[in-house]
């Protein structure tokens, strides 16, 4: 009755409070079953009368959700929420503790809030597995429960034995039991390795309790600590169970508790009107060693959105703040028979008359099993089968670990790792290296002076610019290596842009000089080559620039039953628009570049150096191409994808120096001998041989000084490339150019017509 009559009170304040005061309301929501939806009642209706006791003007309104087909919709539902933006439906919320790595991002970091002295009244450890999401409090436990092992204690004393501490003592009592009692009925151990979720909580426990210390975490999942783990578990089916009984669910375990036909049962904490009723007594469960336990631990925390507006910020932490506190958690575990995680309350009287606190306190938590890559419940299942496979269908230990472990195991490229592609990448590892040092040690060429005429075409700061350009394009394969970073996936970028930049930029310059036809822009760029660099390689900046002010991320990729793995990513509209343009950029580059090689194809003296460059161009364009397309193939093997884009690197790199630089020095060391020759002297006696074409050359050249000044630029183009042709004839030591024949020609023809 003065319940109601407090919240009568309330009513009336709120009313007042909306018209003249300042009352805040918060928001909670919970899930709960029709049969406990009480407990969130309770604590809340206490929290509204010591706020109307303390005149807080603070009113907390409770959602119970209890119509949902499992808790994993209302899972879907909170998520959701707390995902939106700007949402302040609810400013509070109750969720399963296997949750919080999921909602950790979106709920306050209590630590920031809360006084210390508050947050050290919980359990240690069990904040640790249960509340903490990237060293973010995010919520504190009102409610907990774990596994325990229940021992049939008129078997034991009828047998003087004790309840075991390690699981090997635990099989060596079941068998003494079970030889003794030869009751076909009686059970030594359940296991409670089924396909549920308690199947799963009693590997991953199981695997905890197997460590090698009580501070030492979970072991890694493919250690021996995990093999050994996994074949103590088949020993123990083997010896004192079968399938069947490792098989059995929950109920199973609950009908041994009830008809005392187990020696030990395993089975989740009971409110202590049961124990009162069963031959049994808790402990923790054993583990490899004396000393080491551990349990999963399931329940549930309260959180704070982290999108709660300012003015009810310190509300709420009142709030939860009264709703974790120790008197309001006694009193519902002792209404409720509910289990909290502070360690003090497990020396006060009241409550150690309920339930053995000596095991509450010995008690050595390990959360669910939880990946961020997968539904809490499908990743449960895939290890739960896996784990199920070895126990039940003979699988190795370590096969079945290597399984588990690529559910969740990011693979990248590495020459360490003992990998199925382990010698391929170190084939392309080890070519990388050799070619990046070959490439740039033979620069110490262009200081010899017998190749002197074999780098003409290049001045030799050019020369050196146009290496490293190379280099550095190729130096990029080297950040495929290792995890995906992504410092490592702009330094790709940059790498592949400035690279090609200084690759192409040099030759791109000599083919504006090399016009043939006298133009100021050709005339200005041979006085200020250095101008001309510097402006491409200050758009280079400026792309990169743009490049580090896009949305970049470093995107997973889950591969089912296969190898997950990361890659770079542009995205949003602003970092896709960026890269199209250097695509733009440098295909445009590229088009004036072939437009000057075709205009300067068959020019005197640049010919074989022009047509060199145009092999280098070529496979540079399609190598770009062709990397931009794979951006947008989807791969479900991260090595394919390592494989086609290194090659296509080295390919490309390498047909780009053997065309520019290569070629020069193979004809220096095996063709010519003669140090003085030069390359202009190789091509010109190669056409030789075309002696009878002069004639045909000559008129083509004569039409070339004739043409119309107002032809279309198509034709000019095509007149410049036809007119350039060169035609050689060589007495021994003497070159006589075509051009000096069709001068001769055309004064000829400007004689007759004057005539």
């Amino acid at each position: 009755m003065s319940k109601i009559i407090n919240l009568y009170i309330w009513i009336i304040l709120c009313f007042i409070n909306k018209i003249y005061g300042k009352n805040i309301t918060l928001n909670v929501v919970a899930y709960a079953t029709e049969d406990y939806s009480n407990i969130y009642k309770t604590m809340i209706n206490d929290f509204n009368e010591y706020s109307i006791k303390k005149e807080l003007d603070i009113y907390v309104d409770l959602t119970v959700i209890s119509n949902s087909d499992s808790y994993e919709s209302y899972a879907s539902m909170v998520q959701a929420l707390l995902m939106k933006k700007n949402n302040n439906k609810y400013d509070l919320y109750y969720y399963d503790n296997a949750y919080t790595q999921e909602y950790g991002p979106y709920l306050l970091d209590l630590e920031k809030y809360l006084p210390k002295d508050h947050i050290d009244m919980f359990n240690s450890k069990l904040l640790s597995q249960s509340c903490i999401y990237e060293n973010k409090l995010v919520g504190l436990p009102y409610t907990t429960a774990y596994t325990l092992l229940y021992s049939n204690t008129k078997l034991l004393k009828k047998y003087n034995k004790r309840i075991p501490k390690t699981w090997d003592e635990l099989i060596e009592t079941s068998k003494y039991i079970m030889e003794r009692e030869n009751d076909p009925e009686l059970i030594a151990y359940n296991g409670l390795f089924d396909e549920s979720e308690n199947g799963i909580c009693s590997i991953y426990e199981f695997i905890y309790s197997c460590r090698n210390s009580t501070d030492s975490p979970f072991p890694d999942i493919t250690s021996e600590t995990t093999i050994n783990a996994l074949n103590l578990m088949k020993k123990l089916k083997k010896e004192i169970a079968s399938d069947d009984i490792f098989q059995s669910d929950l109920f199973f375990g609950l009908k041994l508790l009830l008809e005392g036909k187990g020696i030990f049962v395993k089975f989740w904490t009971l409110d202590y009107n049961s124990l009162e009723t069963l031959s049994y007594k808790t402990s923790v469960l054993p583990g490899i060693k004396e000393g080491i336990s551990g349990s999963v631990v399931a329940g549930y925390n309260l959180g704070i959105t982290n999108n709660i507006s300012p003015e009810k910020l310190e509300a709420s932490i009142i709030a939860i703040k009264y709703l974790t506190s120790k008197e309001l958690l006694k009193k519902i575990f002792l209404i409720e028979n509910i289990l909290a995680g502070i360690d003090s309350l497990y020396d006060d009287e009241d409550i150690c008359k309920k339930i053995d606190c000596e095991t509450m306190k010995n008690i050595q938590p390990i959360h669910r099993p939880y990946s961020k890559y997968y539904e809490i419940k499908f990743y449960n299942q895939k290890i739960s089968n896996f784990v199920l496979q070895f126990l039940y269908k003979n699988e190795e230990a370590s096969e079945v670990l290597e399984k588990i472990r690529d559910l969740t195991r990011i693979h990248y490229i590495s020459v360490i790792d003992n990998d199925a592609y382990k010698s391929l990448i170190m084939v392309i590892f080890v070519m990388t290296h050799i070619l990046f040092y070959m490439i740039l040690f033979s620069l110490i060429l262009l200081f010899f002076k017998k190749f002197d005429a074999k780098f003409q075409y290049l001045s030799k700061d050019s020369w050196i610019i146009s290496i490293i350009g190379l280099a550095m394009v190729l130096s990029s394969i080297f950040t495929l290596y290792g995890t995906v970073t992504e410092i490592k996936c702009q330094l790709y970028f940059i790498l592949i842009v400035i690279g090609n930049t200084l690759n192409l930029i040099p030759v791109f310059h000599k083919f504006i000089v090399d016009f043939p036809e006298t133009n100021k822009i050709s005339m200005y760029f041979k006085k200020h080559k250095y101008y001309f660099f510097l402006g491409f390689f200050m758009c280079d900046l400026i792309f990169v620039l743009l490049h580090f002010l896009s949305d970049y991320k470093v995107s997973t990729f889950i591969i089912e039953d296969g190898k997950n793995y990361r890659e770079c990513n542009v995205i949003g509209k602003f970092g896709f628009s960026v890269v199209i343009i250097i695509i733009i950029h440098y295909l445009l580059i590229i088009c004036v570049m072939l437009i000057l090689s075709y205009i300067e194809w068959n020019q005197n003296f640049v010919m074989f150096n022009v047509r060199m460059m145009v092999y280098a161009i070529y496979s540079d364009v399609l190598s770009v191409i062709l990397l931009f397309i794979l951006k947008f193939i989807s791969f479900n093997n991260y090595f394919y994808k390592f494989i086609i884009q290194s090659v296509l690197l080295l390919l490309s790199v390498v047909i780009s120096y053997i065309s520019m630089y290569g070629i020069r020095i193979f004809l220096n060391l095996n063709e010519l001998k003669n140090t003085e020759l030069n390359i202009d002297c190789v091509i010109n006696n190669s056409f030789r041989r075309r002696i009878d074409s002069i004639s045909r050359t000559e008129s083509q050249l004569n039409y070339s000084e004739y043409i119309d000044k107002k032809s279309s630029i198509i034709l000019k183009i095509r007149n410049y490339h036809i007119g350039n042709s060169i035609s050689t004839l060589s007495n021994e030591n003497s070159i006589i150019r075509v051009k000096n024949i069709n001068e001769s020609m055309v004064s000829n023809v400007s004689n007759a017509s004057v005539k």
